[in-house]
């Protein structure tokens, strides 16, 4: 999938997708993937959190070095609210565990590979952090939701 995107500056980008299996077995094409790409999106399960799986996607990205840029999104924001039925507080301490176990994995590695921490670690604050449910098919990020509050 191509796409041509604008930016704030309204200076365009060509965007090419290549949507990779979750499954492990197709570990091969997510690596092959990963060499041709400037940035990945790696996207984590809310409810599931860091699994192997995350945990083998972050090490290839890493791998890569520093012209593999990442952003993480949360997926499945609903199923705290609709299957776990969370109140909005345990929700949240949820997400906040899910992103500091991510960071924690992210680290860890970065210490391995000699990488500094500091560029990889993901947070809201930072912007490479986005939250989305596929099922009410929204996506958001904290600027993005601060902004539609300032706007309205």
């Amino acid at each position: 999938l191509s796409l041509v995107l604008t930016d704030t500056n309204e200076k365009n980008y060509l965007l090419n997708v290549i949507d990779t299996p979750g499954h492990p077995n197709f570990q091969d094409e997510v690596t092959a993937a990963m060499r041709v790409s400037d940035g990945a999106i790696l996207v984590v399960d809310c409810v599931m959190g860091v699994t192997d799986h995350t945990k083998r996607m972050v090490k290839h990205m890493l791998s890569e070095g520093p012209r593999m840029k990442f952003v993480v999104v949360l997926s499945q924001l609903d199923r705290l609210v609709l299957e776990l039925r969370l109140p909005p507080e345990d929700a949240y301490f949820k997400l906040r565990y899910v992103i500091q176990e991510l960071n924690s994995y992210i680290r860890e590695e970065c210490e391995l590979m000699g990488l500094d921490k500091d560029d990889y670690v993901v947070s809201p604050i930072r912007g490479n952090l986005a939250f989305a449910s596929g099922l009410y098919q929204f996506v958001f990020t904290t600027y993005s939701f601060a902004k539609y509050y300032v706007e309205a």
